[in-house]
Formats: structure tokens, C-alpha cells, sequence
């Protein structure tokens, strides 16, 4: 569209397609912390952070007493299709981002905790 000098056209596609595939990343992110389970991680400054199924639970300093873990829920918990509200949707990408970006080591995991290995693709300027 752009090579036709239909620029405004070529800038709303490149917007939703720039949406659709953040979509596609934050659903993939969702399925794979919903099915982590509960786990607990420790970052490098010494802080426990425990995650159940994308929703973060508590945490704690190693020099302070750990709480007490929740008890399974009876019935469907995890690996859910999608969030139950937009806000714990947000949560899930901000406890994401934390887990990709920082330093931590896996303490303990319930479940598994994979992503596809091709990422989504984007669209590049030419």
C-alpha cells in the first residue's frame, strides 16, 4: 500500500496487524503461566515471589518467614482459555515481563512452563 502512496491505508494495517500479533503474544503468555501452576521463584536481591496460575500470591524475603501456600481449589483452576478480567490479564503480563527480564531461579513449579519457539512475526519497514 505504501509503494501506492496509499499511506493511510498501509498505517492502519501496520496497526492492527501490530495489535493483533501483541494479542496473539499476551494469549500465548497467558496459556503458558495459567499452566505453570503454582511456583516460586526467587530473584537475585534475595526476594520470593510465589505465582499461582498467573496471579501473583505473595512475597517475602529469605530472612522473613514464608507464608503459608494456598490450597488447591477443588473443581477447574488453571488453564483457562482466557483471564477471567481484564485486570488479572494485566497482571499476568506484568508478572511476564518480570520473569523474562529479570534474574531469578526457579524454586519450585506444579506445572510446565513453555512457549511456541517461533515467535510471532512482525512486519519490518522496507
Amino acid at each position: 500500500l505504501a509503494d501506492q502512496h496509499r499511506y493511510e491505508e498501509a498505517g492502519w494495517l501496520r496497526d492492527r496487524h501490530h495489535a493483533l500479533s501483541r494479542a496473539i503474544e499476551r494469549r500465548q503468555v497467558w496459556s503458558a503461566l495459567s499452566a505453570f501452576g503454582l511456583c516460586e521463584v526467587e530473584s537475585r536481591d534475595g526476594c520470593r515471589v510465589l505465582i499461582d496460575h498467573g496471579k501473583l500470591v505473595s512475597t517475602w524475603r529469605l530472612d522473613r518467614t514464608p507464608p503459608l501456600r494456598p490450597a488447591p481449589e477443588v473443581g477447574e483452576h488453571g488453564n483457562r482459555q482466557v483471564p477471567e478480567s481484564v485486570e488479572i490479564a494485566e497482571e499476568a503480563d506484568l508478572i511476564w515481563k518480570w520473569l523474562d527480564t529479570t534474574e531469578i531461579r526457579l524454586v519450585d513449579a506444579t506445572g510446565l512452563l513453555a512457549l511456541p519457539v517461533h515467535q510471532v512475526p512482525r512486519l519490518r519497514a522496507s
